[in-house]
């Protein structure tokens, strides 16, 4: 996973995660690096304030710059796509009016992001937006039974007879690793 994802993604399963049990080990790794369409001038890059959702403020980079890009008000949230090289891929971002994520992130749905997308609209912006960088870790073992997914961790239940023919296999974990950095010249994710 290591080699796969350009080192950003490091001991993917936790000490001890490997026993005697585990018949198998299955992973997915994914790596991106996309370079903006029309990059951000390096030189327009500067320290302002971003303003957090819980109302407090945090000084951070700020890249800069202007053009058409598709662009929807829709309401209580603006939605903006930032293309990459070839315009076969980009970014969606979705911002919701200021104070209001919590409400937002209860109300986002399918539906939003497909009415969101199907009125994009090629607009002049002036964009300001904060250069960032982040890993996120998981176990999403629980998250998936919660969600209603228990009989593939269920010993007695699980069926998967289609890989060795027996019924005597079962998922005992699942984790998931996420690294995303997004500036001046693109994106970079694993």
């Amino acid at each position: 996973v290591e080699d796969k994802t350009e080192r950003h993604i490091v001991d993917l399963l936790p000490e001890n995660a490997i026993t005697s049990l585990p018949r198998l080990v299955l992973t997915n790794a994914v790596y991106f690096q996309g370079q903006w369409d029309r990059r951000f001038p390096e030189e327009t890059t500067s320290s302002q304030l971003f303003h957090k959702d819980d109302g407090s403020d945090v000084a951070t980079d700020f890249m800069n710059t202007s053009g058409v890009f598709n662009y929807y008000a829709g309401t209580g949230y603006e939605v903006l796509e930032l293309p990459y090289k070839g315009n076969d891929t980009s970014m969606i971002l979705i911002g919701p009016d200021a104070g209001t994520m919590k409400r937002f992130e209860a109300t986002l749905n399918p539906s939003l992001v497909d009415t969101a997308m199907a009125n994009l609209t090629p607009t002049f912006i002036d964009l300001s937006m904060p250069k960032f960088k982040f890993s996120y870790q998981l176990d999403l073992t629980t998250l998936l039974q919660q969600l209603g997914m228990t009989a593939p961790f269920n010993s007695q239940v699980a069926d998967f007879s289609g890989i060795n023919g027996l019924k005597n296999l079962f998922i005992s974990d699942v984790f998931h690793k996420a690294f995303v950095a997004v500036d001046e010249e693109g994106t970079e994710a694993a």
